[in-house]
């Protein structure tokens, strides 16, 4: 018997050709025709079945060419749509086109910040090399989001939405973009309740924070924030101040003022808001008269006469109870309850704004 493939002789019983290596079907084995169809059937279904695995390939690889040209193009909801036609063999960045498709949806459905987000996330996760196919649309996404999300940053921080510009800015921040670095570090500060709090969200020491905030005198409401907060302003009044009379300093301990006058405060106060004593004969004080002179031309204002309404009521300013009506009287004619009220207490009339225009012509009849 020979070896069908290299027809050397073979030896009785052997099982494979000692010259070629190829298995021996032995005769009885390969007539037996029964088996013989079984094996050729076998063949058959699976040169079949290569072959529709083969179609299918090239079918997937022609909706993965057109999914990524689909995401080049910013068609993104048409690339989601196609992948779900590939059928058994994906494209080899299956999951990275997936973050993509989730990204450029973001971005165009004016998510700029989050877009952004899932784009830092890209960036770490995928090399240079991995992500240079679609360098082009990640480089636009970033490049058109930026303003965006630097104007809706402005914006909020102008509507005093702190938490939101501080997402915005951190992310502009990360790319150096415009002045946000600095806006960043006012959104902190409005957001902190003092000087260290402030060093700790910015990553400085109080020095840096404080020497931060002088560098930035100037620049948007830097000057407000420095003087809404005591421990943002104590920072630049650090030090000491002496003289002959006494000495002031201001540290992190406080205020120590020996400097006469200065630990007094001056202030405002209404015509009749503290009430008056009774006289005390056992009292006495001192009148002290002190000179005045003034040139008349160095007075820009003067008040040359008072004049008080002599109407027999308690001016607002002199009285001590006041009876008050708004626009639930509903009109002039609702006032006199109010009026007999206030009689009755020697107190006077008073109104909101929304009901003066009824309130001053019945008081002036």
């Amino acid at each position: 018997m020979q070896c069908r493939e290299c027809h050397a002789e073979l030896p009785q019983g052997a099982r494979r050709c000692p010259q070629c290596g190829r298995p021996v079907l032995h005769e009885k084995i390969w007539n037996n025709k029964r088996l013989r169809a079984l094996l050729i059937g076998i063949t058959i279904v699976l040169i079949a079945v290569g072959a529709g695995f083969a179609v299918v390939a090239s079918q997937d690889a022609a909706v993965n060419s057109r999914v990524k040209d689909a995401i080049c193009n910013f068609q993104f909801d048409t690339a989601e749509t196609l992948r779900g036609d590939v059928k058994l063999f994906p494209a080899g960045d299956n999951s990275l086109r997936t973050e993509i498709i989730r990204t450029g949806r973001l971005y165009q459905a004016g998510q700029y910040t989050q877009a952004l987000m899932y784009l830092d996330d890209l960036r770490e996760t995928y090399t240079d090399a991995g992500l240079a196919a679609y360098s082009g649309v990640l480089d636009t996404i970033e490049a058109k989001s930026l303003p965006q999300i630097y104007a809706a940053a402005s914006e909020a921080y102008s509507a005093q939405d702190y938490q939101t510009a501080l997402a915005d800015y951190t992310v502009l921040a990360a790319r150096n973009y415009s002045d946000s670095d600095k806006r960043l570090f006012l959104t902190n500060a409005h957001l902190c309740d003092s000087l260290g709090q402030l060093a700790l969200a910015s990553g400085m020491t109080n020095a840096q924070a404080a020497q931060k905030l002088m560098e930035l005198i100037g620049f948007s409401d830097t000057n407000q924030v420095i003087m809404r907060d005591d421990s943002y302003a104590q920072a630049f009044l650090t030090g000491s101040w002496s003289s002959d009379a006494g000495e002031l300093t201001v540290s992190d301990a406080g205020v120590t003022c020996s400097l006469p006058g200065l630990g007094e405060k001056d202030c405002t106060i209404r015509g009749n808001a503290l009430s008056k004593d009774e006289p005390d004969a056992s009292k006495t004080g001192e009148i002290i008269n002190v000179a005045y002179d003034v040139d008349d031309a160095e007075l820009r204002t003067k008040v040359k006469e008072i004049i008080e309404k002599a109407s027999g009521e308690i001016s607002l300013a002199d009285a001590q109870i006041i009876v008050s009506g708004g626009r639930g009287v509903g009109g002039p004619e609702g006032f006199e309850p109010i009026r007999q009220l206030a009689a009755a207490l020697g107190a006077t009339v008073g109104s909101s704004r929304a009901a003066v225009a009824w309130a001053i012509p019945a008081a002036s009849t």
